[in-house]
């Protein structure tokens, strides 16, 4: 039941004449409800296609509008899938950067010590968008409300991700086009300036608010993707010519990755299937975004292989839409009633992404797909990073500026007040022998390879909802390979911060010469060290010397031998 709101209608009623307001009533197919989640009236549109069960919602954020369902492609590619579309927007007023009318949070400021404003004192819209969930828990004939998934583009693709971390709980999904994540000090420089100024000083001096009144207290925007032990899918789609965007989508996927969620980066190359790139969509949009989040069931590899006979040799974005009309007439790509959801293989056909990033080797619902890069983070071909003297683009900050700095706020007790730890990256097809996976660390819900993790906890849920105890233990240590143990006397490790703040890094070969009792007390760590900014950091001692640490992975290791 939908309870708590400030005034007004506290259900969604169906739209009449009568009560719509601002609101504009669906037709064909689509229905409209209205409600007052707070000061002002909000519209929540549904397009839901008859089913024998509960189905996927993708819920659509325009921020520009108020979340019209209007396109007959979307409630067709909707049919064809079978999920439902739910539209997201506002009412008004539009006093946001381009006329943009849903809130963002905490007047733009999101640094270390509030990473996640998440409630109804920093958005106004905030309770709209809890309002939006609850109705769908109402319909729980209908809609199936453990596959909850959110999109958007450009803006409102921002606007998509703090809707989504915020309801990490609620929400199993989300699809950014054309954005990313914002850092403060840092190109690329959004329109708006967020991210680099608040919200009141840019309605003030609008492109001057940096050099009169830098932020310096920000150091990221929408949000930061803290989800705690809830974890998301993100998914990041964005042309590498896309002046505003490209560059985002790395600091995104790198905070995703930081926080453990299941981080999806695809860096469309221009023209590599017929689109011209930019600050624009990928073609055939909605079937990479149902692909890529795995809103149904990913195709079998049956399947792609006719679908790539289909389309022929190039990849073509027009081919593709023709095959994917006629998927369920393929061989092996019958699903009953409705498509099965598009693999990489298969959007492949549509355009070719120069870069794609798999933090968890998954796309879609398919398990073991690899990246581009195997399984090392590549970067998007286009210039971002930090600022230089002279600022960032139209951004020229004073002297001395800088973004915010400090321990991210913990999520509670089990969450550690750091920075987010540099760690090695997961090997294709194996667990580092130092991974929390293979070790009881008090106070933890999972463990820090995401691929282990979710092996283990589809077998036994407690690991990730309780605790990662030794049950949880033994359980990784039966299902998950663990990495081959190599070091060299010269690999460097992060000790400890000294005095000064600045890392103590000392190598294997200095780890090697300690007794047994240094040695233990260092190899309990877990933490890692990264610069500020920098792309890469340095793991702690149990993941660069395992065979010094003596991990029990190696112990066995060299037992075989």
């Amino acid at each position: 039941m939908i309870v708590g709101f400030v005034s007004g209608q506290a259900k969604p009623t169906l739209c009449t004449e009568s009560n719509k307001g601002s609101c504009e009533c669906g037709s064909n197919g689509v229905k409209t409800y209205v409600f007052k989640p707070g000061k002002y009236k909000r519209c929540i549109h549904t397009y839901i296609p008859s089913s024998n069960k509960p189905m996927p919602v993708l819920i659509r954020v325009n921020g520009y509008g108020q979340g019209t369902i209007e396109d007959g492609d979307v409630t067709g590619v909707a049919k064809d899938y079978g999920f439902a579309i739910f539209g997201a927007g506002s009412t008004g007023p539009f006093e946001g950067n381009g006329g943009f009318g849903l809130e963002f949070p905490a007047n733009g400021i999101i640094n270390p010590s509030n990473p996640t404003p998440c409630s109804a004192a920093d958005s106004r819209d905030y309770v709209y968008l809890k309002g939006i969930l609850d109705f769908i828990d109402e319909m729980s004939d209908k809609l199936d409300n453990t596959k909850v998934f959110v999109e958007g583009y450009s803006q409102s693709s921002m606007y998509a991700a703090y809707f989504s971390v915020c309801f990490a709980d609620r929400i199993a999904g989300v699809w950014q086009g054309g954005s990313g994540l914002a850092k403060t000090f840092h190109t690329p420089v959004l329109p708006g300036f967020e991210g680099q100024c608040s919200h009141s000083d840019y309605n003030q001096h609008n492109g001057e608010c940096c050099e009169k009144h830098f932020c310096n207290t920000c150091k990221w925007w929408p949000i930061y993707p803290r989800t705690c032990e809830n974890k998301l899918i993100s998914c990041i789609g964005t042309y590498t010519n896309d002046d505003i965007a490209c560059g985002s989508d790395m600091y995104m996927y790198d905070a995703m990755v930081a926080e453990k969620n299941d981080a999806r980066m695809i860096s469309f190359t221009p023209n590599s299937g017929g689109s011209n790139g930019g600050h624009d969509e990928p073609r055939n949009g909605f079937d990479w975004i149902v692909g890529c989040l795995g809103i149904v069931e990913s195709c079998t590899p049956q399947c792609e292989a006719s679908f790539a006979a289909c389309v022929g040799g190039e990849s073509s974005s027009n081919k593709f839409r023709s095959c994917r009309e006629k998927l369920d007439q393929l061989k092996g790509c019958s699903a009953g009633e409705t498509l099965c959801a598009p693999t990489l293989g298969m959007l492949r056909k549509s355009e070719v992404p120069g870069v794609v990033n798999l933090s968890q080797r998954r796309f879609g619902t398919t398990a073991g797909v690899d990246g581009t890069g195997g399984n090392q983070a590549q970067k998007p071909n286009c210039k971002y990073g930090k600022f230089t003297n002279r600022g960032g683009g139209d951004c020229r900050p004073p002297n001395g500026s800088g973004s915010a700095t400090g321990p991210i706020a913990s999520c509670g007790p089990a969450a550690p007040p750091t920075e987010p730890p540099a760690r090695p990256p997961v090997s294709s097809g194996c667990t580092f022998p130092g991974s929390s996976c293979f070790a009881q660390v008090k106070n933890t819900k999972g463990c820090d390879d995401g691929v282990c993790e979710r092996l283990v906890c589809d077998e036994r849920k407690k690991c990730c909802g309780k605790k990662w105890n030794k049950q949880c233990k033994l359980k990784a240590e039966k299902l998950c390979a663990s990495c081959p143990c190599e070091q060299g006397p010269e690999r460097e490790f992060f000790w400890k911060m000294a005095k000064d703040g600045s890392p103590t890094i000392k190598t294997c070969g200095w780890l090697d010469g300690k007794d047994n009792k240094k040695k233990r007390n260092i190899c309990k760590k877990y933490d890692g060290f990264k610069e500020d900014g920098a792309e890469d950091g340095l793991g702690s001692a149990r993941f660069t010397c395992p065979v010094t640490c003596d991990l029990k992975a190696c112990k066995e290791e060299l037992m075989k031998e």
